[in-house]
């Protein structure tokens, strides 16, 4: 069973700000232009959105107030679009101190001409069991040691559970509720556009937002009250949720494999 999928950009340039020619270092970035700021206005002259360090999306540039317009988790961890200056552009590329290629990386994005695309159902059965298994992503490139999947959720959970004199960082759970959120918007895209019959995943699914919106107000309710309690029932909670969604998922690749 195939469908069509609707993808608006494709990745132009995928670079670190220097790459390797032998044991040379070449500045891709610093050869051309004088700055990252006319680097990315440039880009954006040419048709491109970009993803850039720090994974900030940059959309657009208004040059009457010269701001450029970006998104990201800036609202205590919610994704919003807003504004910022060229001052904080270059103070944010100036700040990168990691030696790690994935987050020095800059992704150049430009619009499709094609408008329909055949939908890979093997490489979303793939994904979804990665995520369930916590598999090793191949698309990124870390040297620091690193979970994936649902693992990397439990991990930062009981890690907040064991820090239980400091306030809960509630960034990393609206983070979790987006996800699912994201998750619940895909498995409708499934069912509307691709013909998948599974109406009863997604009401399944829709109970596991449910839960994750309910385990953030608790994060919330933690740090006015300090309750310890809140602490465990919020893990159990989690774990409880992310057993219920992998039975959720595993359902809706058998019925994806049919």
């Amino acid at each position: 069973m195939m469908g069509k999928l609707n993808y608006p950009f494709k990745i132009l340039l995928s670079t670190h700000l220097m790459y390797m020619v032998g044991f040379h270092q070449c500045f891709v970035i610093e050869s051309k232009w004088d700055s990252i700021v006319d680097f990315i206005v440039d880009s954006l002259k040419l048709g491109n959105k970009m993803v850039s360090f720090n994974e900030i999306f940059i959309y657009g540039f208004n040059s009457g107030s010269k701001k450029f317009l970006i998104g990201d988790n800036l609202s205590d961890g919610k994704y919003v679009q807003t504004e910022c200056t060229l001052e904080e552009i270059v103070q944010g590329y100036n700040a990168i101190k990691v030696n790690n290629h994935f987050f020095l990386n800059i992704h150049l994005l430009s619009k499709k001409e094609e408008e329909e695309y055949t939908l890979n159902l093997p490489q979303i059965i793939m994904s979804i069991e990665n995520y369930l298994n916590s598999v090793i992503a191949l698309d990124v490139s870390f040297k620091e040691k690193t979970l994936f999947g649902q693992n990397a959720i439990l991990f930062s959970v009981d890690k907040i559970i064991k820090d239980e004199n400091k306030l809960i960082d509630k960034r990393a759970f609206l983070l979790f509720l987006e996800h699912k959120k994201l998750m619940l918007s895909r498995i409708n895209y499934l069912i509307h556009e691709n013909g998948l019959k599974c109406k009863h995943v997604l009401e399944s699914y829709e109970n596991i937002v449910r839960r994750f919106e309910i385990i953030k107000n608790r994060t919330l309710k933690y740090n006015v009250t300090k309750n310890q309690k809140l602490l465990f029932r919020i893990r159990d909670q989690i774990l409880d949720g992310l057993y219920e969604e992998k039975f959720i998922l595993d359902e809706m690749m058998k019925l994806i494999s049919k």
